[in-house]
């Protein structure tokens, strides 16, 4: 870690939605820390090879890598060995908080964040560090077009997927996994300013598919009710 207790903190986040690393960039910037985002382990090991951050902020599901597993391998990596890791999830049952605490993690902060207190909920696992108020902060309008740009993203990716999904047959709706990592992400939705609170029905909608429901009209269903919601946003 860096030896200047003075230094701002400096957070590497791995997450493999690129809508949660820009929000997590801004949020944790406007904190006052220093942030590098990655989208997967390879660039998490390459980017510890190079430099040595306060703290890491991991994804639970990394496309295909388990989050867990991988901080278990962080835990002993010589480039990362000692740093704090803190998972982030849409799940916050006690199982996975077990598993975490086994593989040598901090703590887990759930999604949605609450962007209003997420920069300060991580400084706290780096007590040494200090946060360095960001000039960003006065950019209001900086800000807002920020956030502007990242909703308008989100909502076409959101809706390019939803679109595809529903075009499936039944067979092929849960063939590939694609729906369970969709309504996970989009559990965090409304952790971007402006966007709907689907928090709720996406988490139903990803046990469903995880389950290989055969209620494949239900799935549909809630897919539109997704869709309608945020196609409600579209700039």
């Amino acid at each position: 870690m860096n030896a200047d207790s003075s230094d701002p903190a400096t957070i590497l986040v791995v997450d493999d939605d690129r809508s949660m690393r820009e929000l997590f960039s801004v949020l944790l910037q406007q904190a006052g820390m220093g942030v590098t985002c990655v989208a997967s382990p390879e660039e998490a090991r390459r980017s510890l090879g190079d430099r040595t951050p306060d703290l890491i902020l991991l994804d639970v599901q990394l496309g295909g890598t388990d989050g867990i597993e991988f901080a278990r391998e962080l835990a002993v990596s010589p480039n990362a060995r000692g740093i704090p890791i803190v998972i982030v999830s849409a799940e916050g049952s006690e199982a996975l908080r077990e598993r975490a605490r086994g593989a040598g993690c901090t703590s887990i902060l759930t999604k949605p964040i609450d962007p209003r207190t997420f920069g300060s909920e991580v400084l706290r696992f780096v007590p040494q560090k200090e946060a360095r108020p960001s000039a960003a902060r006065a950019q209001t309008g900086h800000q807002d077009a920020i956030f502007v740009e990242m909703r308008k993203q989100y909502v076409q990716e959101a809706l390019l997927i939803i679109d595809e999904l529903i075009a499936r047959d039944d067979k092929g709706l849960l063939a590939d996994g694609k729906l369970a990592r969709a309504a996970h992400r989009w559990v965090g939705a409304s952790s971007i300013d402006g966007l709907p609170n689907v928090e709720e029905i996406a988490r139903s909608l990803e046990i469903l598919a995880m389950n290989k429901t055969e209620q494949t009209g239900h799935v549909r269903e809630t897919l539109s009710t997704i869709r309608s919601q945020f196609a409600q946003i579209v700039p």
